[in-house]
């Protein structure tokens, strides 16, 4: 898996996608592009605007065993600070038409 040059966290973000199931996730933002199993977790990857990367981690739920979004970041390609930002921009926006 290519380690990310920038990222913005899930705690600098407004887009709500902590807490949420796989279902949910799926509703909101599609199908992932790729998908890893990371012992307990799973890492849920999507590409949108062309260049940006979201990561999203879930973990299982202790009582129910549902996995969930526990954090994700967004990743610009580019390296650069105006490339984060553009990424982030866009994840709102993408994540609101979904």
């Amino acid at each position: 898996m290519p380690q990310p040059r920038e990222t913005v966290n899930s705690q600098d973000m407004p887009v709500h996608l902590i807490g949420l199931d796989g279902e949910q996730l799926s509703s909101r933002l599609g199908r992932p592009s790729e998908e890893w199993e990371h012992g307990p977790g799973k890492l849920w990857r999507f590409r949108y605007a062309g260049t940006c990367i979201l990561d999203v981690r879930l973990y299982p739920d202790v009582q129910t065993q549902t996995f969930r979004s526990l954090n994700y970041e967004v990743i610009g390609d580019d390296g650069s600070d105006n490339g984060k930002r553009r990424c982030a921009a866009e994840l709102q926006s993408w994540a609101n038409r979904k």
